[in-house]
């Protein structure tokens, strides 16, 4: 009997000491590859995780890294929920040149991110066309929505630091294809129902923020909304935002929108149709870019082409 009892001790112990990943120079990398026939890896490159489920079982401190193989496709959602010194990018297998996909379709976003700092997410594609009501509803958004990378600070501290590089953005829908929308909706200020986002920045802390925001070398095509869009607070801007050589084609609401920030940067960025309307999910009324409740910003060498839309659409 005691020999019994020594052995499942054991057991458990080794269970608890398994080593996920591999050791990089600050943290862990962890490593994922859909096309793996083997789901029960350990995350190495050579023995990569099939699913991104997990990450449920990673404990993920300072200097991790999470890559994902060209070529495969992912559909659960990335959560960083406060994590610091992240970075979400991808690798090469079997020579395979095609970025990794993460198909958030039915969920809230492809990369979850709330009150975390040096972030860094690139070299990834980002679908969701459709699906609908999502299962997870983050008690703090009023309305349901879905993004391809949604961040949000809802706790007091100061964050710092989120860099989103390479990274494409394509086909965001909240509804299913088919689906029309009232023809009053695109009269409304910012539409009153579900869309989908490209990258959405949100503030829904009275005391907390984020600084140091910079989103570059990257296309944003046929989304329903707005493809970045940042909604601030009037006493607690984001701060030092930089948004360099991004292509926006066919968003249904505006290329870009900057509510309440501080020092932003808009350079060499081409948007083109906004506002568009060749899908009856989209909004449909659109501006280039704009800002509201911004204080030193710098928009410069732009292409704004093809705006669409009622109202102050332009």
């Amino acid at each position: 009997m005691k020999n019994i009892f020594v052995l499942i001790l054991f057991v458990f112990i080794s269970c608890d000491w398994i080593q996920y990943g591999e050791k990089n120079n600050i943290g862990n990398t962890f490593y994922f590859n859909s096309n793996s026939v083997d789901n029960s890896n350990l995350g190495t490159k050579e023995k990569p995780f099939k699913s991104l489920d997990y990450l449920k079982k990673i404990k993920l401190s300072n200097g991790d890294k999470i890559l994902l193989s060209n070529g495969s496709t992912f559909t659960n959602t990335i959560e960083l929920v406060n994590k610091n010194g992240i970075e979400i990018s991808n690798y090469k297998a079997d020579s395979i040149d095609k970025l990794p996909i993460i198909n958030s379709k039915g969920k809230i976003a492809s990369i979850f991110i709330e009150n975390s700092s040096k972030i860094k997410i690139n070299n990834i594609e980002i679908t969701a066309d459709g699906g609908g009501s999502n299962k997870f509803l983050h008690k703090k958004i009023k309305s349901d929505l879905r993004s391809g990378i949604l961040y949000l600070v809802t706790d007091k501290k100061l964050h710092n630091n989120l860099e989103i590089t390479n990274v494409l953005i394509k086909d965001i829908f909240y509804e299913n294809k088919g689906f029309i929308r009232d023809q009053k909706e695109v009269k409304t200020p910012n539409g009153t129902q579900s869309y989908g986002w490209g990258i959405r920045i949100l503030n829904l802390s009275e005391n907390g923020n984020l600084e140091n925001i910079t989103i570059k070398d990257s296309d944003f095509i046929n989304i329903s909304h707005t493809a970045i869009r940042f909604i601030g607070k009037r006493n607690n801007q984001f701060k030092n935002i930089n948004i360099l050589n991004n292509n926006v084609f066919k968003t249904g609401g505006p290329g870009m929108v900057f509510n309440s920030t501080t020092n932003l940067l808009a350079k060499n960025n081409d948007i083109n149709y906004t506002g568009s309307n060749d899908d009856s999910r989209k909004w449909g009324r659109g501006s280039g870019l704009w800002t509201w409740g911004t204080s030193y910003a710098l928009i410069t060498n732009n292409s704004f082409q093809n705006a669409n839309g009622p109202a102050d659409s332009a």
